[in-house]
């Protein structure tokens, strides 16, 4: 079974299993794609530049990285021993 994806302005709205691509449009404004990346969510965007759907983006001050097809912090995660989280106002790693 392939995986259709339903995009307007780039952004994935919508996301259904089907044998073929389905007949139903949610809506004039977008269209339904093909994808064979089985890590697509709702919320992805297609990115011309590397010419794939790529996840949203979780905090403003992380960037896009193309070799794991994610977001990274401008931080690494601590190596501490103890569960992290990421506060995005002071950009830094806190202990949860």
């Amino acid at each position: 079974m392939k995986k259709y994806a339903f995009v307007i302005d780039n952004t994935i709205v919508r996301i259904k299993n089907s044998e073929t691509v389905p007949d139903i449009i949610p809506d004039d404004s977008g269209s339904w794609v093909d994808v064979t990346d089985n890590e697509v969510v709702i919320g992805s965007i297609f990115s011309k530049e590397y010419n794939k759907f790529i996840p949203p983006k979780m905090y403003e001050s992380w960037v896009y990285d193309p070799i794991i097809n994610n977001w990274v912090p401008p931080i690494p995660a601590p190596d501490n021993g103890v569960l992290n989280h990421w506060d995005e106002s002071s950009k830094s790693w806190k202990i949860t």
